[in-house]
């Protein structure tokens, strides 16, 4: 088990990857998302599922095929514990959260 993977700065850069794609592809996409609904760990409520109405869906849409890269999903095999992932999960709704606060105010 490799804790130290799913810190703030190891999802950092792929959510401002992840960020990045969005904004190309669907510019003010952050004004679509309702932060009381967001649920990375869920395929309907996370960042692409709220937007595109599945993660599936939403990684077709922005011609991306691995999700982990864009820090729209989690690695599993390197989060082989329940508490592992509920922490990753839990770290990348707070980088996601802050990012569309930021994005928010910015605009």
């Amino acid at each position: 088990m490799n804790t130290e993977r799913f810190t703030p700065e190891y999802f950092k850069p792929r959510v401002a990857k992840g960020v990045d794609k969005l904004d190309e592809k669907n510019p003010g996409w952050f004004h679509d998302v309702n932060p009381d609904l967001l649920e990375m760990d869920s395929a309907d409520a996370c960042i692409l599922g709220l937007l595109y109405g599945w993660y599936f869906s939403g990684l077709r849409a922005l011609s991306v095929t691995d999700g982990t890269e864009f820090g729209y999903n989690i690695d599993f095999e390197e989060s082989d514990c329940d508490e592992v992932r509920s922490e990753a999960w839990h770290t990348l709704l707070v980088l996601w959260l802050d990012v569309i606060d930021e994005k928010r105010k910015a605009s």
